[in-house]
C-alpha cells in the first residue's frame, strides 16, 4: 500500500482529457517526429493514436513535454484493462453518488467508476484528491511517478511485493519501501524500465505525455500476452484472516499445505447467497477461494471470491461473562488434541462476544436450559450459524450432578471413562481419573446412577437429593380434568425471583407419610406452602413433598470475616463468614460458620446480623436473607451454605453465653 506521502500525491487534479478526442496520426503531430528529439516515443504515440487511444491538440501538436492529469491516467488505464459493459454499468451504479458528490468531470466518470470498482484507486484516495481540489479544472495538479506506478500495478494485478533485485535506479534509496514492491513487479512485467530516466526513477516528479505513451503501449502489450486466466479454486480451513502491512491477507490450510492469498477492494465474500465482508472471516472456517495466480513468490494469487462453506462448527471454551442475549467465551477449535481429563481449564486461544440466534438451543446434560442458567467458568461446546451467531450450545458446568443409564464403563487409570445415556437419549462421556477411580468401582453397565461431575470428569456417585429443590409455592396449577397438560408449580427459593417447573405426567404428591398421584389439596391451597420438589432427568417435577415449617429458622450471628468478591454481575458482591451465636433451631447450632454472599452492602467485621432460612433434608441450612441488627434486610446469593462446623468452646471460654454478642 502507499504511504501518507503518496496519498497526498494521489490527491491529484485532472483536466479534460486530450488523449482520445479526435483521431490524428502521430506522423502529423508537428512536435513529434521519427527523427526528432522525441523519436524514442514516436512508435508508441503512432500506434496509440492510430487506435484512438490518444490524440493531440487542435493546433496539431501532441505536447510530449506536458504532464498527465489524474483523470487522463485513469482514462488510459481503463482502456488498457478493457472492462466489460456489464462491469462498467455495475461500477457506475455503485459509485455514481460518490462521483457526483465530488464534482467529477462527466467525461471522467466512467474511468473513475471502473478504477474505484477494481481497486485501482481506493475510495479514501479518491476522496482525498477531490477534497483537496485536484479534480478542479483550474490550477491543475498532477500525479507523480510513484502514484502512477502504484495505479498501473494495481490495474494489471501485479504483486505489491515484487522482487526488488529488478530495480537498478540510482535513487533507489529515495523510493518508499511500499512502492518498491509494485515498481519491481512493473519492471519484471516490462511496463517500467529497471533504471528509469537517466538512471533515476524520479518518483516525486510528474510524468510527461511522451513517457505515458510508452507505459500505456507496454500495458497493452502485457495485457495481450497475459489475458486474465480463468480463476482457479482452493478449499481449506482459515488459519489467518488479518490486515498485514495495510493489506488484507488470507491464509488457509488444506491437508498439510498452507496457501496465502492477497485480497483487495474487489474481493467478494459470501456464504450461500448472502454477501459478507472481510471481517466475517474467522479462523477455523471452511472456505472456497477462487483466485487468479500472481507473480508473487509468497502468495498463491489474488482472491476474487472467498466463499465460507462451513462456519466454525466445533468450538469449545469457557464462559467469561454474559448479558441478556450475548455471551463472551474464551474459546478454541474443538479437536481430539484437547485433553478434557482434568478439572482445570484446558488451553484456549481466542476470546469473543457472541450473539445468540433467535432459535438457539442451549442444553446441559440432555436438558434444555435458558441462558440465565449458564454460569461464569462453565465449559461450553457451541456451533455458529451462517450469521456467526450461536445456534447450538452444550453446557458442562464446573460442578453438577447428572442422572443417566450406564452404557459402558472402564476404570483404567489412563483411559478410564463412563458413558451415560441421558434424557435426550444421547450418550455422554465422562472421564475417570486415578483420583476418582475407586468411587466408581461398583458401577455396572445398565445401572441408572446419579453422577457428580466436574466439567467432563466423573468425580463421585451422587444421590437423588442432588435433584432436590425447596422453597415456598407462589403459583400452582395441576393438570386439568381432561388431562390435556401436566400443569406447573412455581416456587420462591432463598427469597429470589420465583422459578417455574413443569410437572411430570406421573407426579406424586407426598404429605407426611401419605402419597397420592393426585393433588391432596386444592390448587389454591398450595400457595404459601413449604415444599420440596424432586426433579427427574428432564428437569420436570416427579415428586412434590410438603415440608415442615418447623425446619425454618431465625438466628443471629457475628461477621468474623468478609471480603469484596470479584464478580461478573453488575452490582457489588461481598462474601461474609458468619458465626452463629443465637438460634431457634437446634440444627443451626451455636458456633457453626456459614459462608454468605450478599449484594449492595459492605459489612464490617464484628457486625451482628440476623439470619433467616430453612434446613433442607440433608441438614444443610439454606439462608434466605441476612439482616444487620437494627437495619433493613439484604438478599443473599442462593449458593450461601454452611462453611463448616467448629468447636464453640473457645467463645464460651471467654465467658460468653447464648444471646451475648461481640462488638
Amino acid at each position: 500500500m502507499i504511504n501518507s506521502k503518496i496519498k497526498k500525491a494521489l490527491a491529484i487534479s485532472l483536466t479534460a482529457i486530450t488523449f482520445a478526442t479526435t483521431c490524428v496520426s502521430a506522423k502529423s503531430f508537428s512536435d513529434v517526429s521519427r527523427t526528432g528529439s522525441f523519436s524514442w516515443a514516436f512508435s508508441a504515440i503512432d500506434e496509440l493514436s492510430d487506435k484512438n487511444v490518444i490524440s493531440g491538440y487542435p493546433d496539431g501538436t501532441y505536447k510530449p513535454e506536458a504532464p498527465v492529469s489524474f483523470p487522463e491516467v485513469m482514462q488510459l488505464i481503463v482502456q488498457v484493462v478493457n472492462p466489460s459493459e456489464s462491469e462498467i454499468k455495475e461500477a457506475k451504479d455503485k459509485y455514481e453518488k460518490l462521483l457526483n458528490e465530488k464534482d467529477t468531470p462527466d467525461w471522467a466518470k466512467k474511468a473513475f467508476s471502473v478504477a474505484l470498482y477494481r481497486g485501482i484507486v481506493s475510495e479514501t484516495e479518491f476522496k482525498d484528491a477531490a477534497d483537496k481540489g485536484f479534480l478542479e479544472a483550474k490550477e491543475k495538479k498532477y500525479p507523480i511517478r510513484k502514484d502512477i506506478a502504484v495505479f498501473f500495478a494495481r490495474a494489471l494485478k501485479l504483486s505489491s511485493s515484487g522482487d526488488k533485485s529488478y530495480l537498478r535506479h540510482d535513487d533507489l534509496d529515495q523510493i518508499p519501501d511500499n512502492v518498491k514492491g509494485y515498481l519491481a513487479s512493473l519492471v519484471k512485467a516490462g511496463i517500467f524500465t529497471s533504471t528509469g530516466s537517466d538512471g533515476k526513477f524520479n518518483g516525486d516528479k510528474e510524468i510527461r505525455r511522451s513517457e505515458m505513451a510508452i507505459i500505456v503501449k507496454a500495458g497493452f502489450d502485457y495485457m495481450s500476452s497475459h489475458a486474465e486466466e480463468k480463476p482457479e479454486a482452493k478449499t481449506g480451513k482459515v488459519i489467518l484472516a488479518s490486515k498485514l502491512n495495510n493489506t488484507n491477507v488470507l491464509i488457509i490450510e488444506e491437508g498439510k499445505s498452507k496457501y496465502s492469498f492477497e485480497l483487495n477492494d474487489q474481493t467478494k465474500y459470501k456464504t450461500k447467497d448472502k454477501t459478507l465482508k472481510f471481517d466475517d472471516l474467522q479462523a477455523g472456517q471452511e472456505v472456497k477461494v477462487e483466485y487468479v495466480k500472481s507473480n508473487s513468490s509468497d502468495k498463491l494469487g489474488l482472491a476474487k471470491t472467498v466463499e465460507i462453506t462451513s462456519l466454525n462448527q466445533n468450538l469449545v471454551g469457557y464462559v467469561n461473562s454474559k448479558t441478556t442475549n450475548t455471551i463472551t467465551i474464551k474459546y478454541t477449535e474443538n479437536s481430539s488434541k484437547l485433553d478434557f481429563r482434568t478439572t482445570s481449564k484446558v488451553s484456549t486461544s481466542d476470546s469473543k462476544t457472541f450473539e445468540f440466534a433467535s432459535d438457539a438451543k442451549i442444553t446441559a446434560y440432555g436438558n434444555k436450559i435458558e441462558l440465565d442458567k449458564v454460569s461464569t467458568d462453565d465449559l461450553v461446546e457451541f456451533k455458529l450459524n451462517s450469521d456467526g451467531k450461536i445456534s447450538e450450545m452444550i453446557v458442562f458446568p464446573k460442578e453438577a450432578t447428572v442422572k443417566g443409564k450406564v452404557t459402558s464403563i472402564s476404570t483404567s487409570t489412563s483411559t478410564g471413562e463412563v458413558k451415560l445415556k441421558l434424557s435426550d437419549n444421547k450418550e455422554y462421556t465422562f472421564y475417570i481419573t486415578k483420583d476418582t477411580k475407586s468411587s466408581l468401582n461398583n458401577v455396572k453397565v445398565n445401572d441408572t446412577i446419579y453422577l457428580k461431575v466436574n466439567y467432563k470428569v466423573a468425580i463421585d456417585i451422587g444421590d437423588s437429593a442432588d435433584n432436590l429443590v425447596s422453597g415456598v409455592v407462589t403459583d400452582f396449577a395441576s393438570r386439568d380434568v381432561w388431562g390435556r397438560n401436566n400443569g406447573h408449580i412455581e416456587i420462591r427459593v432463598n427469597n429470589y425471583s420465583p422459578v417455574k417447573y413443569e410437572l411430570a405426567w406421573n407426579v406424586r404428591y407426598v404429605n407426611g407419610s401419605s402419597q397420592a398421584t393426585n393433588p391432596q389439596a386444592r390448587d389454591s391451597d398450595y400457595i404459601g406452602m413449604y415444599v420440596q420438589l424432586e426433579l427427574d432427568s428432564n428437569g420436570k417435577v416427579s415428586v412434590i413433598r410438603q415440608t415442615d415449617k418447623a425446619e425454618y429458622f431465625t438466628a443471629r450471628g457475628q461477621v468474623v470475616d468478609f471480603q469484596n468478591s470479584s464478580s461478573t454481575f453488575s452490582r457489588a458482591e461481598y462474601d461474609l463468614i458468619i458465626k452463629i451465636i443465637q438460634s431457634d433451631n437446634s440444627r443451626v447450632g451455636l458456633g457453626k460458620e456459614y459462608s454468605v454472599r450478599v449484594y449492595d452492602r459492605s459489612f464490617s467485621k464484628y457486625d451482628i446480623v440476623e439470619l433467616k432460612g430453612y434446613v433442607d433434608d440433608r441438614g444443610n441450612a439454606q439462608i434466605s436473607y441476612v439482616t444487620p441488627v437494627g437495619s433493613s434486610s439484604y438478599e443473599v446469593r442462593p449458593d450461601s451454605r454452611i462453611r463448616d462446623s467448629r468447636d464453640f468452646d473457645n467463645w464460651r471460654n471467654l465467658g460468653a453465653s447464648s444471646g451475648d454478642y461481640f462488638y
